[in-house]
């Protein structure tokens, strides 16, 4: 590819030294162009784009000084050399404050000035560049990191509760000695924690599966046999040793049932049982016919309730080993790599296996028989009662139920081992309790493994959970707000009816808003510009402001006079409106005051010279200040780091004020913060103007704007938004082919494509998504029309492509309008 030549535009009103200049350069290479005057010089700058500019300062019509500001506001990044017969220093002064980059006294003896000259200034302007890209690069790349953070801080916050509870409700299963007490109260835990109505437990034997426990006898079978049928859903988890989850079982075409009645409504989970070495040992099943499904947190969870599942029943089978084998223990005990105590009810020491003999640093096991158990176990000679291990002991002496637990600091030798303890009553034939069995297993490396590698798990989980999420709300909304728009229809302007749809479409709205901020939390989202009268938007958002700020906070808004236009995402704008008024709030907790202002203001260089933060230009601003508690300088200067927070711990993310900075910043804007302790905190955001007016959009367009009479190809794997997206456009005129799921619409297409005028794809559907619908269609005809269509955000699917493509993607939930109006796009496009 051929490189242009620099283009240099020389504007000077001495023609002889205009055309010397111009031949010197021309001899360089470089591409000139002339003007006599500064006004010529503009017009001529504003059609050609010129790389750099020369301009003396005394000229007729306009001078280089002139020429000098205004080209700095218009194109800051444009290397402007003066050239001046004069040497006055004030002259200098001023073109250099007004952006010039060099300054050349005239007369010009050695042409070579110039040149060198202008090797400097395109070497300046090219380093320049490189730094801003550089710039933008690293900030992009700090707004996905913050955003993936944030997102796996709410994920864990989520998991955490959910953990503390479990815990908490556990504690019974640790009572139970026998197995299938066990397994029942297991269940009952699983179906607590995932509000499941149903479910069951099944222990592998030789010739199949038996049913241990169960929540609905009527719907399984007490015996399931080998060989389980090849796509069986138990056979799924028992080969991938991995929890499945399945949404809807009534969409999940290829599933079958594993040789009984099976599930056929609703959603599913299943759990592999391992044993200690890996083996699956049984699993465990759980049904939900109750709304809402089973999401992908769970799995996290009950992977740790069924892990404890496997301990227990493992801890439990060995108590019912012990009772059947008494006889043969001790020669056991020896062979065992856990460290095994036999303890009177004195809590006094009777046996002790090699292992144990071993971690006491002794010789024989002589050398324990008789010690304290506390003694031996933690080097104390009083009970340990800030452990409260003892108590565990004196209680399955009193209760005669085993119990287990982990220790994080158990005495062994030199060294504390992070130990795993199961304690077994030997009862004698009235069954009372004579001993008890304290095994303690060494888990220290496996707590380890375990926690790096549910940590693994948890992370890899984060990146799929919001846009999941959002995905299935998206489909959601679009139903709700979709049947709402058409039920406008049918009601009469002033009706109560239709005053409860407007409320709850505008909720569906919100709700759409708070949808996109979830995508763009867990990616980072497209923003969707338009022009904006910041007033408006604040007004609209000035009701829900003051319900988030409280009665005890007074909220003042002091609006502008004839703002200037800005470009911006209406969601974002409303974010950073959100966060400021959170931060305010939470800053006057007895109540105070906050404003709200707006303006016009112009940043010239000379004020960009004195605030390096700043960058020349219009903008509007818009100020937040309160009363509160204000930030001393060390706060201050850190505010803006992702997770710094000043608030009590579970109280905030620290990501509030880092996502007002990122946003701003992607809004070419920028934010500057002035706070004193005890005074308060002024939040300003400059936000750059375009020159154009806001244009209101006619929310009642009239029918034929939208109405048409082609024929479209809809494939849609949704059924309720498939249904809604076909009413919608058949009442406009439109003939409507439906198709749910790729392979059908290709179908479709084969047999109809003569008559279909575009497709509306759904981008991700079963078997085959909306791209590779559409470029298998394209093979047919390649001049197809499309209107992709997703509930997901537009970096997760393939930006670059449906962009370099001149696609158009309409993101759910959309109202009605939005999709006549796209659809009319497509169709009328050139």
């Amino acid at each position: 590819m051929t490189k242009l030549p620099i283009t240099i535009l020389i504007i000077e009103d001495e023609r002889i030294l205009r055309e010397s200049l111009a031949d010197y350069l021309e001899d360089r290479d470089f591409r000139t162009l002339t003007a006599e005057n500064g006004r010529a010089g503009l017009e001529v700058f504003d059609q050609e784009h010129p790389d750099v500019v020369l301009t003396d300062l005394r000229m007729p019509e306009m001078g280089g000084l002139e020429v000098l500001e205004r080209i700095g506001v218009q194109s800051p990044n444009i290397p402007l050399i003066v050239v001046s017969g004069t040497g006055h220093l004030g002259d200098a002064v001023r073109a250099l404050r007004l952006g010039a980059w060099d300054y050349i006294v005239k007369p010009i003896d050695d042409m070579d000035i110039i040149g060198y000259t202008i090797d400097k200034v395109l070497e300046r302007a090219r380093l320049l560049q490189e730094s801003s890209d550089h710039q933008e690069h690293l900030e992009v790349e700090v707004q996905k990191r913050t955003a993936e953070l944030g997102e796996a801080n709410a994920h864990l916050a989520g998991i955490n509760e959910r953990l503390r509870k479990l815990v908490e409700s556990t504690h019974s299963l640790s009572m139970c000695d026998r197995v299938d007490t066990f397994g029942f109260k297991l269940l009952d835990e699983f179906a607590n924690h995932m509000l499941a109505t149903g479910g069951s437990i099944y222990l592998i034997e030789e010739d199949g599966l038996r049913r241990l426990s169960t929540l609905d006898g009527d719907h399984t079978s007490e015996f399931i046999h080998f060989p389980l049928p090849v796509g069986s859903v138990i056979l799924r988890v028992m080969e991938t040793k991995e929890a499945l989850l399945v949404q809807d079982i009534a969409q999940e075409e290829d599933l079958k049932p594993s040789g009984w009645k099976g599930y056929r409504d609703q959603s599913l989970l299943v759990f592999p049982l391992p044993d200690e070495s890996g083996s699956i040992v049984g699993v465990l099943t759980l049904h939900n016919k109750i709304s809402p499904p089973f999401i992908k947190q769970d799995i996290d969870v009950g992977a740790i309730l069924a892990s404890y599942c496997s301990e227990m029943m493992r801890a439990i089978h060995a108590t019912e080993s012990l009772r059947e084998s008494e006889r043969h223990y001790y020669s056991l005990l020896n062979a065992m790599s856990e460290q095994i105590l036999v303890v009177n009810s004195d809590l006094c020491i009777t046996g002790a296996n090699a292992s144990a003999v071993q971690a006491a640093g002794e010789d024989s096991e002589e050398f324990l028989i008789g010690k304290s158990y506390h003694k031996v176990a933690h080097g104390r000679d009083n009970p340990c009662a800030d452990t409260g291990e003892c108590c565990k002991l004196e209680a399955v002496f009193k209760t005669g139920i085993p119990c287990a637990f982990r220790h994080a600091s158990r005495k062994s030798g030199h060294s504390d081992e992070y130990m795993d303890i199961v304690v077994t009553p030997l009862k004698d034939d009235k069954g009372d309790v004579l001993r008890v069995i304290v095994c303690a297993r060494d888990i220290t490396k496996e707590v380890t493994l375990e926690e790096q590698f549910r940590q693994a798990q948890k992370m890899d989980a984060v990146g799929q959970l919001a846009g999941g999420v959002a995905h299935d709300f998206n489909n959601l909304l679009q139903v709700i707000l979709g049947y709402g728009d058409l039920a406008l229809d049918d009601v009469e302007e002033g009706s109560s009816v239709r005053e409860s749809l407007d409320e709850i479409l505008e909720a569906g709205n919100r709700a759409r808003i708070l949808v996109s901020q979830l995508l763009a939390f867990s990616r980072r989202q497209v923003l969707d510009m338009e022009d904006l009268d910041i007033n408006s938007v604040i007004s609209d958002t000035l009701k829900m402001l003051r319900r988030l700020i409280g009665e005890h906070i007074h909220l003042d808004f002091l609006s502008g006079q004839e703002l200037d236009t800005i470009r911006a995402d209406l969601g974002q704008i409303g974010q950073i409106l959100t966060n400021l008024c959170i931060n305010a709030r939470d800053a006057m907790p007895s109540g105070g005051t906050i404003t709200i202002e707006t303006e016009n203001i112009s940043l010239d260089e000379a004020y960009c010279l004195d605030h390096l933060w700043a960058k020349s230009g219009r903008y509007v601003l818009l100020s937040m200040t309160d009363t509160g508690c204000g930030m001393d300088e060390e706060t201050l200067a850190r505010i803006f780091e992702p997770f710094f927070t000043t608030k009590e711990v579970g109280k905030g993310t620290g990501l509030g004020l880092s996502t007002i900075y990122g946003s701003v910043k992607q809004h070419k804007g920028m934010v500057q913060v002035y706070s004193e302790v005890a005074k308060g905190t002024v939040f300003k955001i400059y936000l750059p103007v375009v020159d154009r007016s806001v244009v209101s959009e006619d929310r009642k367009i009239e029918d034929k704007v939208l109405r048409g009479t082609e024929t479209i190809l809809l494939a849609e794997d949704e059924k309720m938004v498939r249904t809604l997206s076909a009413a919608i456009l058949e009442q406009n005129g439109y003939t409507v082919l439906l198709a749910c799921d790729g392979e059908e619409a290709i179908d479709i297409f084969e047999h109809y494509g003569e008559n279909i005028d575009m497709l509306l794809l759904d981008v991700v559907m079963p078997k085959v998504g909306g791209r590779a619908v559409h470029d298998r269609i394209r093979k047919i005809r390649p001049d197809v029309r499309v209107l992709y269509v997703s509930g997901y955000s537009m970096d997760a699917l393939h930006t670059d492509f449906i962009l370099d493509d001149g696609m158009i993607l309409l993101s759910k939930p959309y109202r009605r309008n939005d999709l006549l109006r796209r659809v009319r796009e497509v169709l009328d496009k050139e």
